[in-house]
């Protein structure tokens, strides 16, 4: 019975990690996106602006 309890939450436990470490790395991509895409537009409006 305990074996059983500690497999089932040591399952449970690394599928919670792999979550959260998901979930961060997207966030941080996320974050990431909002900073990049700024840069690109004013790099897009100098372009337009030399032509």
């Amino acid at each position: 019975m305990a074996d059983n309890f500690v497999r089932v939450y040591g399952s449970f436990d690394v599928n919670y990690y792999v979550m959260m470490v998901y979930n961060f790395s997207s966030m941080l991509r996320c974050i990431g996106g909002i900073l990049v895409v700024p840069a690109l537009f004013e790099k897009f409006l100098k372009k337009m602006e030399n032509v």
